[in-house]
């Protein structure tokens, strides 16, 4: 089951396992554009998974100084 919470995803499943988990277990993963923590819980896993800040910084550059820099590659 999927439930979405604006740009948040909680994702719960049910794994078959023999043994049940009493004390939560949880992981962390920081992906590129994506972070998503997991808890493993008695029977059940659930996922909250959401979208990181972009920080990305553009340099503007002009065709002329493009073209130096395709030139130096080749």
């Amino acid at each position: 089951m999927i439930i979405n919470i604006g740009s948040l995803s909680l994702w719960v499943g049910n794994i078959p396992l023999k043994k049940n988990v009493f004390l939560p277990k949880f992981s962390y993963l920081d992906g590129g554009c994506y972070w998503k923590l997991s808890f493993l819980w008695f029977k059940f896993l659930l996922e909250l998974s959401g979208p990181k800040e972009d920080n990305t910084i553009y340099k503007e550059v002009t065709k002329e100084e493009l073209d130096n820099i395709i030139i130096d590659l080749k």
